[in-house]
């Protein structure tokens, strides 16, 4: 009998480095239709006011596959806006992430069903959470750079604890196509 992990909050549904692992075969494969990104440290550096080409390429990459992005941020609209302009997609801001108010505004504008949508995130407490609580699959990603806004560093103290439990668990890495 193979062993399961329990089900916990925290856990996500899988793991990976960055978001460009989430390739268009792969998330076909797992029969995603859409993506719901983080902004800050997910898709782009949080202390960079622009994206930069890494996301531009990953996201026409998507967009040429017909999966399209959106960003669900807690940032306010002017940030976001601002952040994603040359991506030339749509966003949520003041998503008020962990609920799941943002995710569920997010699934509206791409019309497509919580089965068909993952959520990309790099904390555990805001992004991972609401995911968890919109019922939609989660993949957490390593930070894009070290160093936090000084609100997410309170996060990733906290998020200690559940981030090493992850890290043990085998069974949710993301298998790359």
């Amino acid at each position: 009998m193979k062993n399961q992990r329990p089900h916990k909050w925290y856990y996500p549904t899988w793991t990976t480095k960055k978001f460009t692992d989430l390739d268009p075969s792969s998330l076909k494969a797992h029969n995603i239709k859409g993506v719901i990104s983080d902004l800050d440290n997910t898709l782009i550096a949080w202390n960079l006011k622009n994206s930069d080409f890494m996301a531009k390429q990953w996201i026409n990459t998507l967009k040429d596959a017909n999966i399209p992005v959106i960003v669900v941020s807690n940032n306010n609209r002017k940030r976001v806006a601002k952040a994603v302009k040359n991506l030339d997609i749509p966003f949520v801001a003041s998503s008020l992430k962990p609920l799941p108010f943002g995710i569920n505004r997010a699934l509206n504008k791409l019309k497509l069903s919580r089965n068909e949508v993952i959520l990309v995130g790099d904390q555990v407490l805001t992004d991972l959470f609401a995911g968890v609580t919109a019922r939609i699959k989660t993949v957490l990603v390593d930070p894009l750079v070290e160093s936090d806004n000084w609100n997410t560093k309170i996060n990733r103290f906290l998020e200690k604890p559940f981030k090493k439990r992850i890290e043990k668990a085998k069974d949710i890495q993301w298998k790359i196509n």
